[in-house]
């Protein structure tokens, strides 16, 4: 049996009910765990843990009074990883949230954003406080999609609005640390894509039926993406003279204005070659 002891400043044991100590005896008959608390000027409350050990209590004490001093340590936001990616992904579409160089994010982007963070991310943190995630969880959640046969470039995009999330929380003083950074991810090796050459493509337009060709020849002509692609609803105008297409900027998506090219002004592209309707 153990005698009722007084714990260091910061810590206290928690006894089970059925202690001697809970009924007023002054012998612990129990193997009680520690609580360490640290107190944050900034939160206005105590920073809690429980430990089964009184030195590991003591050791996390001390390392919180310090990161509490630093500022790298703050008591959890109860706001969940869910409810700050329903937030970021509004302000992403409404034009309130930018980019890391101050611009809009293309809808093109909010969209892959929000099928990775529907596909992969909310199933597996969603639930989880933002405070709560550590570097090690998503480290681990990163090796689990690469076991899993994806490719490395998909990982590191499935990550991005991740990133985004944890940077806005840490720019805004919801967390102290952005569990993002610092990961390991495998290497992305670029793959040379074949161009079909014009003759090719050509051929492969006539090939379709009557009424996809003009969606495919302007992919192909025009050297759109898939995304860009489905989101342009930009008109064309064909100059007989300079024989050159211009795709011309209409408002779409939220509200913005964008060219299925990052440069300004219009994109010009080469006039298809002529081809048999029938």
């Amino acid at each position: 049996m153990r005698s009722h002891r007084r714990t260091p400043t910061g810590i206290r044991p928690r006894h089970s009910r059925a202690c001697a100590t809970s009924h007023g005896q002054e012998r612990c008959n129990c193997s009680p765990s520690y609580e360490a608390f640290v107190f944050s000027n900034r939160d206005g409350r105590k920073l809690r843990k429980t430990f089964p050990t009184l030195a590991a209590a003591r050791a996390w004490r001390h390392d919180a009074a310090v990161s509490v001093r630093k500022g790298t340590m703050r008591a959890p936001t109860p706001t969940t990883v869910a409810e700050a990616a329903e937030v970021w992904l509004a302000g992403a579409r409404d034009g309130s949230i930018r980019n890391r160089s101050g611009d809009e994010f293309k809808p093109s982007t909010v969209r892959g954003d929000e099928l990775s963070l529907e596909s992969h991310l909310l199933d597996h943190f969603g639930s989880s406080r933002l405070g709560d995630v550590s570097r090690v969880d998503v480290q681990d959640f990163a090796d689990r999609l690469l076991a899993h046969g994806l490719d490395p470039s998909t990982i590191r995009n499935t990550l991005m609005p991740l990133r985004a999330i944890y940077r806005r929380a840490l720019s805004r003083g919801e967390v102290a640390i952005n569990p993002t950074t610092g990961l390991t991810l495998a290497a992305v090796r670029g793959r040379r894509g074949r161009i079909a050459s014009r003759e090719e493509a050509a051929a492969l337009i006539v090939a379709l039926p009557v009424e996809e060709r003009a969606v495919w020849a302007t992919a192909f002509y025009a050297g759109l993406r898939r995304g860009e692609l489905r989101a342009s609803t930009g008109r064309t105008s064909i100059s007989a003279r300079a024989r050159s297409t211009s795709h011309v900027p209409t408002t779409r998506g939220h509200g913005a204005s964008s060219l299925p090219r990052a440069v300004p002004g219009a994109a010009g592209f080469p006039s298809p070659p002529c081809f048999a309707s029938t």
